[in-house]
């Protein structure tokens, strides 16, 4: 029997000589993996792009009989910069979802970034909001703390009085107050030191591999 969903593309492997392994973020059953056998007239694989898919239900893995690419308003994916951002927060997405999570909120965040990615005109922030959002998403996002400017990264608590305060930390507590960061340096730091949080909170993360890459739009 065949089913459907809309999912969002995370990731793929090789399964066989003749399949792929793709992996997506459905909102029915969050993060799924299903077999494809490729072809010419499929579309390109895009990360976090739409897809209306249509699927035989397996008991080990469901196999794709056809999907169609859900085309964006604008074509953002042309842009290397913001195609690396989409990689580097699959990555994020990849390493830290339970399969068969089905965390009411994480689809529509994934969606909420897709359309940042197309609207945005300044993309230096995105790779933060990326993190913080999903950090929202899995539990992990600090409440900020008015005039703080050290973060405890085991606690994962904000401080105030605290002899060693960090541009990093000011500046990640002053986003998560809504407020506006100038400061490049300052969010270039804001923005490893979340890193470095996931790190030591989430066993064997690691985006080192997309860390490298979006290191150039931080620049």
């Amino acid at each position: 029997m065949n089913h459907t969903a809309l999912g969002r593309f995370i990731h793929r492997t090789s399964f066989s000589t003749k399949a792929r392994s793709l992996v997506f973020f459905t909102e029915q059953e969050g993060l799924s993996r299903f077999l494809l056998y490729p072809s010419k007239k499929q579309p390109p694989l895009i990360p976090l792009a739409c897809y209306d898919m249509e699927y035989k239900s397996n008991a080990s893995l469901n196999t794709i009989q056809r999907f169609t690419l859900l085309y964006p308003k604008d074509a953002w994916f042309s842009d290397p910069q913001r195609l690396t951002i989409a990689f580097f927060f699959c990555d994020v997405i990849r390493q830290t979802s339970i399969a068969q999570n089905t965390e009411a909120n994480a689809y529509h965040v994934i969606a909420e970034i897709e359309e940042r990615l197309m609207t945005d005109k300044s993309i230096f922030l995105l790779p933060l909001v990326c993190l913080s959002r999903w950090m929202e998403v899995l539990g992990f996002l600090p409440e900020p703390v008015e005039n703080a400017r050290y973060f405890d990264i085991s606690e994962g608590v904000f401080l105030v009085n605290h002899p060693n305060n960090t541009l990093g930390a000011e500046a990640w507590n002053t986003l998560l107050l809504n407020q506006e960061v100038a400061d490049k340096k300052a969010l270039r730091e804001a923005f490893y030191l979340m890193i470095h949080y996931l790190e030591m909170h989430i066993p064997n993360f690691n985006v080192n591999s997309t860390l490298s890459i979006i290191q150039q739009i931080l620049l």
